[in-house]
């Protein structure tokens, strides 16, 4: 017999499928040429690099607040680090240990309401530490830890801010038998959206469902499992906030972008009619040039034909802005409208990892392999 939760996920998928059903009806006039739109002006405004202040391990995750200022994570230095609008460096908000406000071990950095910030850990610490800004120092303090709430048959693990309160979060269901989904799993998978609070309380159980590709896994020898990457050309659903009272879910394998209120009531979609692009062989040579040859069969063997219509997607103010691309200009940014015309396109390093757009800025972490990491910030001319 299937439990409630498994009837739930049915339901769902069963709901995707006829929203897509429906969505192949729209936008049928025109496709979307990303070859043929014009190139916009993308310009580097500041560049933030170590000094005898601070200097960089490996940035993780970055988020701008209410006033401008930078604020990243730093796996290797176990830090929090603070930056103001114009890149001055202001300082720790948090470092590695174990008492109150200390961090105890990898962690992932969230943005909230009112300037607070959420570090959560994934795992066995089962906490989420919160940090809010003193006002008068202009700085980030901490504040309390909240112990997280443990489900005995999911993994639940944050995604971001929610509007009108509480987070997103994805629910992995716990499964006996994992042999045929570690080795010979099916592409992609999907995972309830769930609203939660700090605790990990569910506040809103299964407001979507999300399409995540599987990781394959290998044999590594003496018995041990090792984790191989997921197919080339799969991505993930992306879920993002918009303003204090929407949110944005795009579904790359669908070419489909949904926005909904605060209440999970849609309130628009879009559908991407994108020329096809096949995928070549040089593509998931591209993709796979990290992975050792003898192993990259396994994961072209459940590599799509087409390239989906983007790869991650953001939204500000009135623009969406879709990465579709690893070119040899670049990682290509396709800039549409709300309403899904597209404006134009441009280029980015392939070596920036686009962490957020505040109205015509782009964020990212910078990671060259032979000079190592900084933050840089580009405006766009629209």
């Amino acid at each position: 017999m299937y439990n409630i939760f498994t009837i739930k996920l049915l339901l769902i998928l069963c709901l995707k499928l006829f929203l897509l059903g429906c969505n192949n009806s729209i936008q049928e006039e025109s496709f979307i040429d990303y070859d043929a739109l014009p190139e916009l002006q993308v310009t580097l405004a500041e560049e933030i690099i170590e000094d005898e202040d601070f200097y960089f391990g490996r940035i993780q995750d970055l988020i701008v607040d209410s006033q401008g200022d930078i604020i990243v994570s730093d796996w290797a230095k176990m830090a929090i680090k603070q930056f103001d609008s114009n890149g001055n460096y202001l300082g720790e908000i948090a470092s590695g240990g174990e008492g109150p406000g200390e961090l105890q071990t990898f962690f992932f950095l969230f943005h909230s309401f009112n300037d607070t910030l959420l570090v959560f850990y994934p795992g066995a610490v089962g906490q989420v530490d919160i940090y809010t800004r003193e006002k008068d120092e202009n700085r980030y303090q901490y504040k309390e830890t909240i112990d997280t709430k443990r489900h005995e048959l999911r993994n639940i693990s944050l995604l971001g801010r929610a509007p009108g309160g509480g987070y997103f979060a994805k629910a992995e269901e716990f499964v006996q038998n994992r042999q045929s989904q570690l080795f010979e799993p099916e592409p992609q998978k999907y995972e309830p959206l769930l609203v939660v609070n700090e605790a990990l309380e569910v506040l809103a159980d299964s407001v979507d469902l999300l399409t995540i590709p599987n990781v394959v896994f290998i044999e590594a020898g003496g018995g041990a499992v090792s984790p191989l990457g997921t197919p080339p050309f799969l991505y993930r659903d992306v879920v993002r906030a918009v303003g204090q009272s929407h949110y944005m879910i795009a579904k790359p394998a669908e070419a489909l972008i949904q926005f909904f209120d605060q209440n999970h009531g849609i309130t628009n979609k879009i559908g991407l009619n994108v020329l096809q692009r096949p995928v070549s062989d040089a593509d998931l040579e591209n993709e796979l040039e990290n992975i050792p040859e003898e192993f990259r069969a396994k994961l072209i063997e459940r590599a799509p034909e087409m390239k989906p219509a983007f790869k991650n997607a953001w939204i500000a103010k009135d623009k969406i802005f879709l990465h579709t691309d690893k070119t040899d200009k670049g990682s290509q940014i396709v800039v549409l409208t709300d309403a899904g015309q597209p404006l134009g396109k441009f280029y980015l390093s392939e070596f920036d990892e686009i962490k957020a757009f505040i109205n015509n800025h782009i964020y990212t972490i910078h990671q060259d392999p032979d000079v190592g990491y900084s933050l840089k910030i580009y405006t766009i001319d629209l």
